[in-house]
């Protein structure tokens, strides 16, 4: 390989076994980490245990906070999180959003330079469970898009009455695609997607359409009498 700092070409060795059980943990904490964030956004209050920001920091878990900080958070990491009943947040009390300054962060062989969060390894500042729904997301609209208006229609009906869309409809994170807008419509609309999102807003404010609607039609019904 070229070394980035000399330009001279190296015999590297990036395969050993000390690496690959590095890259293997790094993997296997991430994974658990993205799961967790599903878990935790069903939805709930959340504890970490990072040393910054201070374990036992409990966070709402739309928090900005989380978009960087839900470990694991560098080679190595043993920091975790979990999520607390309402009962256990309110015992314990949610706490005020803490500070966390940026730090810049210079690779001294590359050249390259970084900006995350103090107490954070280059890399690492991301959240595993949104990174995991949205290239999801990407990969299974980019997939659909290439198939005929009829397979696009039935494979968007069936997904939305699968359990990810129930899910979404309990507050799940995340949107999926339930139906496919006629071209016309979408070239009117100046529209270049034309697959229907929804996600748990979307079931909201359908729930309180209805719920007005309701109101409304008991107000303005006509005497039976």
């Amino acid at each position: 390989m070229v070394d980035p700092l000399t330009g001279e070409t190296e015999l590297v060795q990036l395969g050993g076994p000390r690496r690959l059980r590095k890259i293997y943990n790094a993997n296997l904490c991430s994974a658990r980490a993205a799961g967790q964030w599903e878990r935790i956004l069903l939805p709930g209050i959340s504890d970490r245990s990072r040393r910054e920001p201070p374990a036992g920091l409990i966070l709402p878990g739309d928090s900005p906070l989380w978009d960087a900080w839900m470990p694991p958070n560098g080679w190595g990491c043993k920091s975790w999180a979990r999520q607390v009943t309402k009962a256990e947040a309110a015992r314990r009390r949610v706490s005020e959003e803490p500070e966390a300054p940026d730090r810049v962060v210079r690779n001294e062989r590359t050249g390259e330079v970084r900006i995350v969060p103090t107490g954070i390894d280059p890399g690492w500042q991301a959240n595993p469970g949104k990174l995991r729904l949205d290239g999801a997301e990407a990969f299974m609209a980019g997939k659909i898009r290439l198939w005929p208006d009829e397979a696009q229609v039935a494979a968007l009906r069936d997904i939305a009455t699968r359990w990810r869309v129930r899910r979404i409809m309990n507050a799940a994170p995340g949107r999926a695609p339930v139906g496919l807008l006629p071209a016309e419509i979408a070239t009117r609309a100046g529209l270049s997607d034309r697959l229907v999102w929804v996600n748990s807003n979307t079931f909201r404010h359908a729930v309180n359409a209805a719920e007005m609607e309701s109101e409304t039609m008991g107000k303005f019904s006509p005497n039976p009498e």
